[in-house]
């Protein structure tokens, strides 16, 4: 059984994409959508292309679209708001995270972005309540808790930064403990 053309065409794309290769991985993907019905994917992976070459209003354009056809798409979402915020509109990036909480009130990665976003504008303490649901959401999460630890130390709350840092550490050491090294003395240095 073999692939569709457009399938190959997206398969390439996506090693071009890989390879930071936006411009062949943009024409690959435009001929994808040339010989086949658009989908989501084909849509946000244009996005991508753009938002990794600084493009924000065609990375916005393809985020959209696909918003269009999907509007529950949580991935175009969430970056068409980091978009937003690098274009300098964070009022549209922050009015993305809410309808994103809207549609998955569960979801950690969206909070995670609503406090980079309150932090980008200096809202630390809006930040800090976003990192804080985030972590009540994945407690054992080192990443979560070391972004509110960073929002932390913004706002000059050192102690409570070195609290999650320490945390973050505890609990990423647990994942994966350090080798000791050929010596026996001190982890592998890699």
């Amino acid at each position: 059984m073999s692939d569709s053309i457009e399938s190959l065409y997206t398969r390439r794309a996506r090693t071009h994409y890989a390879q930071n290769e936006y411009d062949k991985a943009i024409v690959d993907l435009r001929e994808a959508m040339r010989l086949a019905p658009v989908t989501p994917w084909v849509l946000c992976k244009l996005a991508d292309c753009y938002f990794c070459k600084r493009d924000w209003d065609t990375a916005i354009g393809y985020y959209s679209d696909c918003l269009g056809t999907t509007p529950t798409h949580q991935y175009a979402r969430r970056y068409r708001a980091h978009a937003y915020v690098q274009k300098g509109q964070p009022e549209k990036a922050l009015a993305d995270l809410d309808e994103l909480l809207r549609i998955a009130p569960a979801d950690v990665e969206s909070f995670l972005t609503l406090g980079q976003v309150h932090c980008s504008l200096g809202n630390h303490e809006r930040a800090i309540e976003a990192f804080s649901q985030a972590v009540r959401l994945a407690p054992n999460d080192s990443n979560t808790l070391s972004m509110r630890g960073d929002a932390y130390t913004q706002m000059g709350q050192h102690d409570l930064a070195i609290k999650d840092h320490d945390r973050a550490i505890e609990l990423a050491l647990l994942k994966s403990p350090p080798k000791p090294n050929k010596n026996g003395q001190g982890p592998e240095v890699n």
